[in-house]
């Protein structure tokens, strides 16, 4: 015992917490009850995210947002969202000390469905201001699905930054940035490809891309890099 050295305290890991496996097992039973009543997500996947099926009438029917399995994966997708953005917060300590970590995964939860709303109520504003309703109607279709697709990827990184040392927990979250932005990316050239295929003029789509796309994204990243 006289030649043993004082040893090292292990440090507290903030993304560790026993609740998050609840919110993770809870979007994989939801999915798989969706999954096991659909089998035509594969291949809706396939025809947004290869520009496909843009003329077809049920890429414009609205009802592709609202049935019940696409509100359900909605669900799954903003659980996903929310809880990765609290990992991130809670690892650059961005969460307020002495507050439990499932409220303030509340409050991100609240605050990527009020975001993904105002989205909604913008596009189906200007569709309707500017009478390109079909339009918008089909680029929501897209924004959806981009966060769907997303979110399993962001599930993935989640379940290795919180319960695996693969990798620094610092390149998941660069990792699960890097796939939001490329569904971001992906949906912004569809939306272009859409424009084009309805012979809509392209100033209408800079303007609306510069005044409700970029400056919105812009502001946002320019407060989360001020705090970190």
């Amino acid at each position: 015992m006289k030649h043993l050295k004082q040893g090292m305290e292990i440090p507290a890991n903030p993304l560790h917490p026993d609740w998050m496996i609840i919110i993770m097992l809870a979007a994989t039973f939801l999915f798989s009850l969706v999954k096991s009543n659909s089998k035509r997500m594969m291949p809706y996947f396939e025809r947004v995210f290869l520009f496909r099926g843009k003329n077809e009438p049920a890429s414009r029917n609205v009802s592709g947002i609202f049935h019940w399995q696409s509100t359900i994966l909605n669900l799954i997708s903003f659980l996903i969202i929310g809880l990765f953005g609290y990992s991130v917060a809670a690892y650059y300590n961005v969460i307020p000390n002495g507050t439990r970590g499932i409220v303030n995964w509340l409050i991100v939860l609240g605050m990527v469905s009020g975001a993904i709303t105002i989205r909604h109520l913008v596009c189906v504003i200007t569709g309707s201001a500017s009478g390109q309703q079909e339009v918008f109607r089909e680029y929501l279709l897209g924004i959806y699905s981009s966060y769907r697709f997303g979110a399993i990827f962001l599930f993935a990184f989640i379940i290795l930054m919180t319960y695996t040392e693969i990798l620094p927990v610092r390149d998941f979250i660069l990792s699960g940035i890097f796939i939001m932005c490329i569904m971001y990316l992906i949906r912004v050239i569809r939306l272009l490809i859409i424009f084009i295929n309805r012979s809509v003029s392209i100033f209408y789509l800079i303007l609306y891309l510069c005044a409700l796309e970029i400056l919105p994204v812009l502001i946002v990243v320019k407060y989360f890099t001020g705090l970190v």
